[in-house]
């Protein structure tokens, strides 16, 4: 159980680390971000974005797709 401490206006409270989902999802992003950060920093500057994005637009609107199905999916479960 968590218990807190009245401080003012419950600002200490935003700030605990018991408790908290923040340890546990920065050892999961953190990493991520730090090899996109170099991915990108390191890329290719000799090739055409144009050509290496043509495909972008049809993975964009797929993904949509599927997320917008799973969230009609999850709700009409929901409602059940």
């Amino acid at each position: 159980m968590i218990y807190y401490t009245n401080g003012r206006w419950g600002i200490s409270a935003l700030f605990q680390l018991d408790g908290s989902v923040f340890p546990k999802a920065a050892t999961v992003s953190l990493p991520c971000a730090i090899i996109a950060f170099f991915l990108i920093y390191f890329r290719d500057k000799d090739g055409d974005d144009e050509q290496q994005l043509a495909g972008a637009g049809v993975i964009w609107a797929g993904y949509n797709m599927l997320v917008g199905f799973l969230i009609v999916f999850r709700t009409n479960q929901a409602y059940s």
